[in-house]
């Protein structure tokens, strides 16, 4: 027998059988049954490890805050506005940045920050810890110039601005977090969707900022005032004299921290709000919890 004929036979003999159509079909299947199993699991973990990186973020601000009042005997940064006499521009100084406000003929003022001026930036040296990974889709406030690197938080005014210095309760009281608001574009057509808001959280009904759960479990990260930071899970709003309804509020994931339950009363007749409103009178159907905002606090009801 030839070298050649030997070859060829072996090479027959040695032929694997093929895949059947059932057979790839199974192979198919248990493939996408993973997939359909693994792919949510990585999900998850990407929206943790943006937690987690929020969390971080929100560390790194409070003790930069917390830094700063140790230099200025116990005040936080108050923001303030100049005026350059060489340019004949207004600046507007805040916590995360200084702003060159430009005239603008449809918002009045456009403001573009300079994020290295920002009255806490030497005890951060990063301005990129201001934008939470789980912000990206959020759009900027009109009146952000569009070089303005994006701050997807806000600090609380109530209890963090430079005319006091630190609280009653630091480690109950808030001092900034994951903050959206929530409003219509302003060609007014009429779509409504939540907005990165800036540069102070403040409770009110007149001032629709609020805590963003936009992280898992409708978890919004908020750094207190003692320094550290956590995921809190968020209320939605639910009472009257807002400009957002409760479902509104769900869908877009706002609302407050409750540290005691809210008070019901009668539409349209002016209350004493126990839960943090102080000795202010509101015409609305229930009392928000406003006891995480304040620097002094009030009893509970």
């Amino acid at each position: 027998m030839s070298c050649i004929q030997h070859y060829t036979r072996s090479q027959k003999g040695g032929r694997q059988r093929a895949f059947t159509l059932l057979e790839l079909l199974i192979v198919i299947a248990i493939i996408a049954t993973l997939a359909a199993i693994l792919f949510p699991v990585f999900a998850q973990a990407k929206e943790a490890a943006k937690k987690a990186s929020c969390i971080s973020n929100l560390k790194q601000i409070s003790l930069a805050f917390l830094m700063y009042t140790s230099d200025y005997e116990d005040v936080f940064p108050h923001s303030y506005d100049y005026r350059d006499l060489s340019t004949g521009l207004w600046h507007h100084v805040d916590w995360f940045g200084n702003a060159t406000r430009y005239p603008d003929p449809v918002f009045f003022q456009l403001y573009k920050y300079d994020m290295t001026q920002g009255l806490v930036y030497p005890y951060m040296k990063n301005y990129q810890i201001n934008d939470c990974m789980a912000a990206v889709d959020i759009p900027a406030p009109f009146y952000f110039h569009a070089e303005t690197p994006p701050v997807a938080y806000s600090r609380n005014l109530s209890a963090a601005s430079g005319s006091f210095s630190l609280s009653e309760a630091p480690a109950e009281t808030i001092l900034i977090g994951d903050v959206a608001s929530y409003t219509s574009d302003y060609a007014s057509t009429g779509e409504r969707y939540a907005l990165r808001r800036y540069p102070t959280l403040q409770v009110g009904y007149d001032l629709p900022i609020w805590l963003h759960g936009r992280h898992p479990s409708s978890s919004a990260v908020v750094g207190w005032l003692d320094g550290h930071a956590k995921a809190q899970k968020i209320s939605p709003l639910s009472f009257d004299g807002s400009m957002i309804t409760q479902a509104q509020s769900e869908q877009y994931q706002l609302g407050f921290i409750h540290k005691y339950p809210r008070q019901t009363h009668a539409p349209a007749s002016y209350i004493q709000c126990p839960n943090g409103e102080g000795t202010r009178s509101i015409n609305t159907a229930s009392c928000a919890d406003f006891y995480y905002y304040l620097r002094q606090k009030p009893a509970a009801p």
